[in-house]
């Protein structure tokens, strides 16, 4: 059976094939292609992934800590495939200028995980974004810089301290979650599903809000806001200001 690292090294497209237990920690990959591939406790820590592609795949039980994608795509919008990452742990990795628009992240470990300058539209989240160790929660949430984000799914959870900045953000759902000091400064929120969310200390600074239903909030004490959006916050709980 070809080994992932031989399959790294094809030129051609490596389809339908399955890969467990292989290391690639540290390498340093660029312009492969796999299509509908399965990884199954790959090992790929601190590597670093340039033009690459990895369509209709599924990643399960593998590690990604301080991985870095750049230019890499995982989703092909003419066949609809999306990637998969199931029990994955990707802590502090990250994604640059990278498609990952459908994807699904269940189960895994996100801590400190960024994306910047991504198309994010209409994945699916459900990871851990702190750590939790015998004593105490760490906290670390997700950074999300300048993505495409238009009808992303957060499955309900804690996005403590997390950042979801000049994002298009439209549409998204973070309903029934904990929010407490997320920054969406400078985003994109309209119509965005925040019903039954804690947003105590969040900042919505310069962020476009049409739509936005603060009645609906769990709780935002000590919410930070710019000068712009006063009025549309008071028209949302039904109050208007006479000059």
């Amino acid at each position: 059976m070809m080994s992932l690292e031989e399959a790294c090294q094809r030129t051609t497209v490596v389809t339908d094939m399955s890969f467990k237990n292989d290391d690639m920690s540290e390498y340093r990959l660029r312009e492969v292609q796999f299509h509908r591939c399965r990884f199954t406790d790959c090992n790929f820590d601190l590597a670093q992934i340039h033009d690459s592609r990895f369509i209709g795949c599924h990643f399960t039980d593998c590690s990604f800590r301080e991985a870095v994608f750049a230019k890499c795509s995982f989703y092909d919008p003419e066949g609809g495939s999306a990637t998969h990452w199931n029990r994955c742990d990707l802590s502090y990795a990250k994604f640059d200028t990278s498609d990952l628009a459908h994807s699904t992240f269940s189960k895994g470990s996100a801590y400190r995980l960024a994306l910047t300058d991504c198309n994010a539209v209409q994945m699916k989240f459900g990871c851990a974004v702190h750590r939790q160790t015998a004593r105490r929660v760490i906290k670390g949430g997700v950074v999300f810089i300048n993505c495409k984000m238009h009808l992303t799914m957060f499955a309900k959870g804690d996005y403590e301290e997390s950042q979801f900045e000049t994002c298009d953000m439209r549409e998204c759902d973070l309903s029934g979650s904990q929010l407490n000091y997320v920054s969406f400064r400078g985003s994109n929120l309209v119509n965005a599903d925040l019903t039954g969310s804690s947003l105590d200390g969040v900042t919505l600074a310069y962020a476009s809000i049409e739509g936005f239903d603060i009645s609906s909030i769990r709780s935002f004490d000590s919410m930070v806001v710019s000068r712009d959006q006063h009025e549309l916050l008071l028209g949302s709980l039904g109050i208007r200001t006479l000059d």
